[in-house]
């Protein structure tokens, strides 16, 4: 027997729309059912599987709360292979552009230009909610006709996703030196 999926863990349907506050609501309920101490007076081995179905259920919440984590486990549900062997790279103009995004964000830094940087993540960000809606629809659909376009979003989420965590960490790092204006 297959082990069940992120979705079915949490007790959720397979989509990739997830409203965050009833994915939390679910993780926190299910946490607070399988927490050890309302268990103590089960059998050890009794424990040691609700222990098990906890860990199941903290995985199961970090899988479907990361959209690109959550794009991939929806693929595996549906059958499309989503290892490294399979990864399709984003359009060429996609490449292109985070290029010259990277380009302008090293600039920025260097500059120590914190607006220029957070005016790029929320470019980024914007973009990468664009993408984010069709992931949606794509997922919404009953059969992925085309898994390579779909792989190829999830390419991009992961761009996007690494270039917001730098933009981040540059304007936190920036806005937390001594001296800086806040």
């Amino acid at each position: 027997m297959p082990a069940p999926s992120p979705f079915e863990l949490l007790g959720l349907e397979a989509r990739y729309a997830v409203v965050r506050a009833d994915l939390d609501h679910v993780h926190r309920e299910l946490s607070k059912a399988l927490h050890p101490d309302r268990h103590r007076d089960k059998p050890a081995s009794e424990r040691r599987l609700l222990l098990e179905r906890a860990m199941q259920v903290n995985e199961a919440f970090r899988i479907v709360k990361d959209p690109i984590r959550r794009a991939r486990a929806l693929l595996r549900l549906r059958g499309i292979s989503v290892d490294e062997s399979r990864e399709v790279s984003p359009p060429p103009m996609f490449l292109m552009d985070v290029i010259e995004q990277r380009e302008t964000l090293a600039e920025a830094r260097a500059s120590r230009d914190v607006g220029k940087i957070q005016a790029l993540a929320r470019g980024v960000a914007a973009r990468r909610d664009a993408t984010e809606k069709k992931l949606v629809v794509a997922f919404d659909q009953t059969e992925i006709s085309d898994p390579e376009s779909v792989l190829s979003l999830v390419g991009e989420l992961s761009y996007d996703a690494r270039f917001l965590e730098e933009a981040n960490a540059a304007a936190e790092e920036l806005e937390n030196e001594p001296g800086a204006a806040n």
